[in-house]
């Protein structure tokens, strides 16, 4: 395995002067293939990041749409569209000096004017953008290479949340006076300024994009052309990439029994070091409108059912550790684990639901409720499939239907078709970013994936995450933090499941994907294949 050392050697080795401009063309005439292969589980149904759709959208977005700034592996922000900026003392103030000579793949200027339409269009429809941007008062251009954020309150890891599978930078020629920005067809021909310019989408098929000539800085990108290719089944995922029919799967996109095969092999490389700066856990929400699980018996009772432990040692086959709230053992600056937990005790569980007024009818079901689980990976659906049969075990009848990653999130957040939802997410950079979203009352948004799907709504929840999202103060914001993770480990509007460890195969002649704090969600201009 590639370690985050050897990844920051690496990074040395390939970046020239203060910036991540990697030193591509000498490179290029070795390069034995000038195409990558690249596979995803399941088409993202959307090509733009203007709102959070699924991790394949992630890893397509910023190649082709970027972002004011990239990361370290320390997740300092360097320099990309944005060349500098000042900040003011009291967070409420950034001004960005932008790159001059940028043009938008249809030869277009690139502008501040851009700049200020993107940010103004993800508070409004992002999930994590209405979050962070949610104190925007204005966006001023005082000239087309200057754009400077006024904000009514202090938003101190804005910088975490300018890169571009966060805040893509989109073309305001191409979106305003032109309608619902979520259905304007860019977001599906996609436009940007980055290495790579979008050539064909073939949904449930493939993505094909192309190395942009004209792409401002003139040593990227060594590659000619990235092929995304979805493959929904994980044994022939692992099949593919086995065989070098692909060349780079993300976020442990085969059973983790394959992984621990495929690393043995020399073809195949595997780094985890680019995830560590945002951790995932897996969780089970609960819609608290369901007239059972609005009853916090119910909900207590379904947390002592699921055997945690099982779900990690045979779905994830131990890549984690258990999850206790909402901020995983790994996001270090605020984690608690002085919290309510509800350790498997499946005869708990019965006397609760029998206390709540549920008991077994002759047929031994208490009442039925609708699952609908992440299809993204084998580990995620056989993880699902085991807390059905938890479940079913004290009596809760489960209809679960499996299904692609965008009619998930079409049941579960546009039409609101479940009762319990079986998902993913990554806390992100910050918990203002990754976790605020998911239990602040002012982000209950239907139809936008990866918010407040529980209808949870608790004003002390709201201010003290409110709080924590302004305080510049980090021993202030961690007691912030402390706080509300005690209250929803209590209320339980979700079960923190596991606390995910992820993977990216790639084959062994594939170098430089991972030259940024970004990995493989970067713009892989600086990726070339050995000979």
């Amino acid at each position: 395995m590639i370690s985050r050392r050897s990844f920051t050697t690496l990074l040395g080795a390939t970046i020239l002067g203060g910036g991540l401009s990697a030193a591509g063309p000498a490179r290029a005439a070795t390069t034995a293939r000038d195409t990558l292969n690249f596979l995803l589980g399941s088409d993202p149904g959307i090509l733009t990041g203007i709102r959070a759709a699924n991790a394949g959208i992630y890893y397509i977005g910023p190649k082709i749409n970027e972002g004011l700034v990239q990361y370290d592996f320390d997740q300092n922000p360097q320099p990309l569209l944005a060349e500098s900026w000042e900040i003011a003392p009291d967070a409420r103030s950034f001004a960005f000096h932008l790159r001059k000579g940028v043009k938008w793949h249809d030869g277009a200027p690139f502008t501040a004017k851009d700049v200020a339409f993107s940010i103004r269009t993800l508070r409004e429809t992002h999930p994590r953008g209405g979050v962070v941007f949610k104190s925007l008062t204005d966006v001023e251009t005082p000239d087309e290479h200057t754009a400077v954020l006024q904000l009514s309150d202090p938003v101190p890891y804005l910088m975490d949340f300018l890169h571009a599978s966060e805040t893509p930078i989109l073309p305001a020629h191409r979106y305003e006076n032109a309608g619902d920005p979520l259905e304007n067809p860019a977001n599906n021909a996609p436009v940007g300024t980055g290495p790579f310019v979008f050539r064909e989408w073939v949904p449930g098929s493939h993505v094909i994009l192309e190395r942009n000539p004209d792409y401002w800085d003139s040593t990227k990108p060594i590659l000619n052309r990235i092929v995304y290719r979805f493959v929904g089944d994980t044994a022939a995922r692992s099949v593919a990439l086995e065989t070098g029919e692909v060349d780079i799967g993300v976020e442990t996109p085969i059973a983790p029994s394959e992984v621990q095969r495929l690393r043995a092999l020399p073809t195949i490389q595997i780094e985890s070091a680019s995830y560590e700066a945002a951790p995932f856990y897996v969780r089970l929400e609960f819609r608290l409108d369901n007239e059972f699980l609005s009853k916090l018996k119910v909900r207590q009772a379904i947390a002592h059912a699921i055997n945690q432990q099982a779900i990690l040692d045979i779905a994830y086959l131990g890549n984690g550790s258990l999850a206790t709230g909402p901020l995983p053992p790994t996001a270090k600056r605020f984690y608690e684990s002085d919290v309510t937990t509800h350790p498997f005790d499946p005869a708990r569980a019965e006397v609760l639901l029998d206390e709540a007024g549920f008991p077994r009818a002759t047929d031994g079901t208490r009442f039925t409720l609708r699952l609908r689980g992440y299809p993204e990976g084998a580990d995620h659906r056989a993880a699902a499939e085991m807390i059905k049969q938890q479940l079913i075990a004290v009596g809760i009848g489960i209809d679960h239907v499996v299904s692609d990653t965008a009619e998930w999130i079409r049941t579960v957040y546009t039409d609101r078709a479940f009762d319990l939802s079986f998902s993913s997410v990554s806390v992100n950079h910050d918990p203002a970013i990754g976790v605020q979203r998911l239990f602040w009352s002012k982000n209950i948004r239907p139809g936008v994936a990866f918010s407040n799907v529980t209808g949870y709504a608790n004003p002390e929840v709201d201010r003290l995450l409110e709080g924590a999202a302004v305080e510049p103060d980090l021993e202030k914001r961690r007691e912030l933090y402390s706080q509300f993770q005690k209250i929803v480990t209590e209320e339980l509007p979700e079960v923190p499941l596991v606390a995910l460890k992820k993977f990216t195969l790639a084959n062994a002649k594939l170098k430089d994907f991972v030259v940024s704090g970004d990995g493989a969600k970067g713009d892989l201009g600086a990726a070339w294949f050995e000979a």
